[in-house]
This record gives structure tokens, C-alpha cells and sequence, in this order.
């Protein structure tokens, strides 16, 4: 059974240290608004911004780094790209950055130890 977990960036990101930005734990809508409430001692609710909202995909780079949805990856190969949730494949899947190749299933890469995440889609843009 894999960890069902998401994150997203705080509603006032822009206003926080880099290391601040992000909040991981459980979507919630109250008062109006989303907000993640937080996996800690506290169980603490912070507004968030859900166009940023990602699902943690249930693996693991080679370097031990979880993986979400919206996440840029780069294999051994070469390949580079954004995890995507592929609904037609019901899996989530590496788009690489190239209009050649398709949808790769991410959880080949990630048996084969041959991906790494290099940033975000929101903090990394192509």
C-alpha cells in the first residue's frame, strides 16, 4: 500500500524564505479556501496556492528525494521531463521535455535506479 501525502505552496509564499515555500500534508477546503493541514506535532492548517497543489507519487529517486506529480526528473539517459498523472495509463508518467518520445511510465525509471528530480515546474519552468 503506497503513502497517500500532497503539497503545495502556502498561500504567501512571496513573502517567505525559499525554504518556507512549501507545506506538505492533507488538501483541505474551509472557509472558502484551500489549505493543507500540515503533518506535525501540531496538525497546523496553512492557506495554500492550489494551482500548486501535488500528489506524492509513492517512490523515490536515486538519491532518496520523493517524487510528486509536477516534479522535473531527469533519467540516466538523458531524458528530462515533468511527472504527470497519465489517466489513460492510470499511472503516473514522465512527459519528457522533447515532442519525440511519449508518455514513459515513471515507475520503470525509478526500478531501474535511473532518475533523479531536478526541481519543479513551478520553481524550475522549462
Amino acid at each position: 500500500m503506497r503513502e497517500i501525502l500532497f503539497r503545495a505552496k502556502k498561500k504567501n509564499w512571496r513573502e517567505l524564505l525559499k525554504d518556507e515555500w512549501w507545506v506538505e500534508g492533507f488538501p483541505l477546503k474551509m472557509w472558502g479556501e484551500w489549505h493543507i493541514i500540515a503533518v506535525d506535532d501540531e496538525n497546523t492548517a496553512y492557506p495554500i496556492d492550489p494551482e500548486t497543489l501535488c500528489q506524492y507519487v509513492g517512490q523515490k529517486d536515486q538519491k532518496d528525494n520523493p517524487i510528486w506529480e509536477n516534479d522535473r526528473v531527469k533519467t540516466k539517459s538523458g531524458i528530462t521531463g515533468k511527472v504527470i498523472w497519465h489517466s489513460d495509463s492510470a499511472a503516473f508518467c514522465l512527459l519528457p521535455d522533447n515532442d519525440e518520445d511519449e508518455f514513459l511510465l515513471l515507475s520503470y525509471w525509478v526500478n531501474e535506479d535511473e532518475i533523479e528530480v531536478i526541481g519543479n515546474v513551478f520553481d524550475n519552468p522549462v
